[in-house]
Order: C-alpha cells, then structure tokens, then sequence
C-alpha cells in the first residue's frame, strides 16, 4: 500500500529484511551458515587444512606484521589466506574462502590479532595460531623441519 504509517521507535536503518536482493543476501547467508557447521562438524577437515596451511614449503608463511603502528609476531593476512586457499582448491570463490577462514577462527585453529569480533575478514586483517592451531604448530612437524 502507498499510506506507509510508521513510529520512530520502530525505525531501524540497520534493518536489511525488506531491502532490495534481501532475499537472496538472506540465502547466501543460511548456505554459509550451513557450510560453516559442517566444517565445525568435521575437526578432522580443519586439522587437516590447518596442517596444509602452516606447512614448512606449501603452507603460507608466517611472519611479523605491523597494524597501526604494532608489530604483531608470527601471523599471516586474511586477503592472503583467502588468496591461497583458492590457488591450492581449497575454495571456489572468496566467499566460500571467507567461510574457511572462519570456520577456523570459530574452531580456534586461528584468533584475530587486530579486531576483537573474531570474524574472518578479506582484507588487511592479521590472523595467528589459535588455542588449537599453537599444539600443532609446536608438533605437527619436527623443529629441523620448520
């Protein structure tokens, strides 16, 4: 109908529900969730990435990183590591990259050093070993080979 009425107490701009393509954001974003738990389902498929990812010769490396005027020790960047994961198959697009990357962030294979959220970002974000991603750092691999 055209005779829109509507209180200031309901008004949300942050509300994206009835925005243009909202429909389809909201299905992307229930197939990225669904995508997300079945990783968090299978801890083997995320070690095993893991492993690949901090692998001595094909894995990324590790490295110190400055972040607004900080040096943060030992991490990789999230464009980069979405980068990789699509150069080595592991994903199809940057989203389902994203959705790798967060898988691990939410299995803590991987924390943010540089937002407090722990939510994967595509951009200039800084990532580090996680809980679970430092015991196999310390003994996936023999030091000499590291």
């Amino acid at each position: 109908s055209s005779d829109v009425t509507m209180s200031n107490s309901n008004l949300n701009i942050f509300d994206t529900a009835n925005a243009p393509g909202a429909k389809y954001m909201q299905s992307d974003t229930l197939l990225m969730e669904e995508e997300r738990n079945k990783l968090l389902q299978d801890s083997v498929q995320l070690r095993d990435l893991w492993l690949q990812i901090q692998h001595p010769n094909q894995g990324m490396d590790f490295q110190n990183h400055r972040y607004r005027l900080r040096t943060y020790t030992n991490c990789i960047v999230g464009n980069q590591l979405v980068d990789w994961l699509i150069k080595r198959d592991k994903a199809t697009s940057r989203v389902q990259a994203v959705v790798l990357g967060q898988a691990l962030l939410d299995a803590k294979w991987l924390e943010c050093v540089t937002h407090t959220d722990q939510i994967f970002r595509d951009e200039y974000s800084l990532y580090r070993a996680g809980e679970v991603g430092i015991l196999f750092v310390c003994f996936a691999y023999p030091v000499n080979h590291i």
